[in-house]
């Protein structure tokens, strides 16, 4: 009687892992830029790129370009560092530092800044992608923090329609009834939007905008003097002499 041999078990082949792939595009502070920021930047982008892509460092930084945009057009440099001129511009619109390689798309990172807006544009693919894209977005922002200023506040588009539609309100009763009230109501919304004309986004190096820094401050210190004395100056004179 012949033993039966048992049918030989096959083992499955592990599945290979495939890679994710997670993108990201998402705005980030309002800034005063600065030549020692955008170099710093600069190095960030080219790190991070070593650190997710297979790429040489030579085929990097082929790959990476800083633009500026001004009126006349876009000027494309392989770094910052080739723009001498201490300052830019005075019609520069926005600045773009990006990273994207044509032979290999596993990762990509742009940063751009401009008078209106800053915003991060990035993409990875690998194992523990969205991971890896959380973590630059955080070191990104805290690079961010660093130089950021208050701009912001001029570029929420509700908030300007609603200072608006209060100036055109007060100044309506300012025309029917001269209260002491609402001509300082109607002078501060006059600065905010002025301000929102003065006070770009991102703050550009330039010749133009440190001359505007400065009379802004000159314009709002004003601003505040005249509320000082008009509103606050009548409602003391009421309480300590009656009239």
């Amino acid at each position: 009687m012949s033993e039966t041999t048992p049918p030989a078990t096959v083992a499955a082949a592990p599945r290979a892992t495939k890679p994710a792939s997670y993108s990201i595009e998402a705005k980030l502070p309002s800034i005063d830029v600065t030549k020692d920021f955008l170099h710093d930047l600069e190095r960030y982008i080219l790190a991070k790129a070593q650190e997710h892509s297979p790429q040489e460092p030579d085929e990097i930084r082929s790959d990476y370009t800083a633009e500026l945009q001004d009126s006349l057009g876009e000027n494309a440099f392989s770094s910052i560092s080739d723009f001498e001129p201490a300052n830019f511009p005075n019609d520069t619109k926005q600045i773009r530092l990006s990273y994207r390689s044509w032979h290999d798309s596993r990762f990509s990172l742009s940063i751009s800044l401009s008078l209106d807006g800053a915003r991060i544009r990035c993409s990875v693919c690998r194992v523990g992608a969205r991971e890896a894209l959380q973590g630059i977005h955080a070191e990104v922002i805290l690079m961010f923090n660093q130089y950021k200023n208050c701009n912001w506040i001029y570029h929420i588009p509700l908030l300007n329609g609603a200072v608006g539609g209060a100036l055109a309100v007060t100044w309506g009763i300012l025309l029917t009834r001269a209260w002491i009230y609402e001509l300082p109501v109607a002078t501060l919304a006059v600065a905010f939007l002025v301000s929102t004309r003065w006070q770009p986004f991102c703050v550009f190096p330039t010749r133009q905008n440190a001359s505007r820094q400065y009379w802004h401050r000159w314009f709002i210190g004003a601003i505040l003097t005249f509320f000082l004395f008009t509103v606050a100056g009548v409602y003391f004179r009421k309480q300590l002499l009656g009239f």
